[in-house]
């Protein structure tokens, strides 16, 4: 499962790569090229290797009709590049975080963190050696959800106090408040070597309607560049 996820992220990094490539200064590309090569060195060790041909042929796929699926979602925080680490668990998950999908007529309302901990139902992303008292900003299914690309997906955080932070090239706070944001659901069919199938439901942090604002403090990030 382990070896799974992080193949995901690795996916993610590698689709993510032009879409800033105007805005990057040459330090910053040359640390985002570092992440991508590291994701897909351990994405390959590991036995999950997706080729970017196969990615653009997922991204063309339509799969209008619902059906059950693990959901992938990361935070849509603002002036975040692939990855960000909460540096205060605790607070975070003192609030909650709540994803709800709309299909027609039908409203379903899961419930990914609350009162202190994270729901049975989910787990948190393995990415990026978390310390003690942190998390990474992602989260996965544990099981099969009824999804479909036509969902409109809201997902609301509210947090109790300010939230710390660090990515590879900056940290920031995510302060107290009510947030929201809407999206739509990109199923991506994946084959693993050894020929197994899985079809997973993403919701990546760059495809929301509005992205949640933080306060930068440093242009200084755990690569410490």
């Amino acid at each position: 499962m382990k070896a799974l996820l992080v193949f995901l992220l690795a996916m993610v990094v590698t689709c993510g790569r032009t879409s800033h490539a105007e805005e990057t200064t040459p330090q910053q590309k040359a640390r985002l090229k570092e992440i991508q090569e590291e994701a897909k060195a351990y994405a390959e060790r590991v036995g999950h290797v997706i080729s970017e041909k196969q990615m653009r042929e997922n991204a063309k796929k339509e799969n209008p009709s619902p059906d059950f699926r693990r959901i992938y979602l990361k935070l849509p925080l603002d002036d975040v590049r692939f990855h960000w680490k909460f540096q205060e668990k605790a607070i975070l998950l003192a609030g909650n975080l709540t994803l709800t999908i709309k299909r027609g007529e039908t409203t379903e309302t899961l419930v990914i963190f609350h009162d202190g901990a994270v729901s049975d139902e989910w787990e948190i992303l393995p990415c990026c050696e978390p310390g003690p008292d942190e998390m990474y900003f992602g989260f996965t299914s544990k099981q099969n959800i009824l999804v479909s690309e036509k969902d409109r997906v809201e997902l609301k955080l509210s947090t109790k106090g300010d939230v710390k932070g660090i990515g590879p090239d900056k940290t920031g706070i995510l302060k107290q408040g009510d947030y929201a944001s809407f999206t739509q659901f990109k199923i991506y069919h994946l084959e693993k070597t050894t020929g197994e199938k899985d079809v997973w439901a993403f919701l990546n942090n760059d495809g929301w309607n509005i992205n949640w604002k933080m306060e930068v403090t440093s242009q200084l990030g755990w690569m410490g560049k």
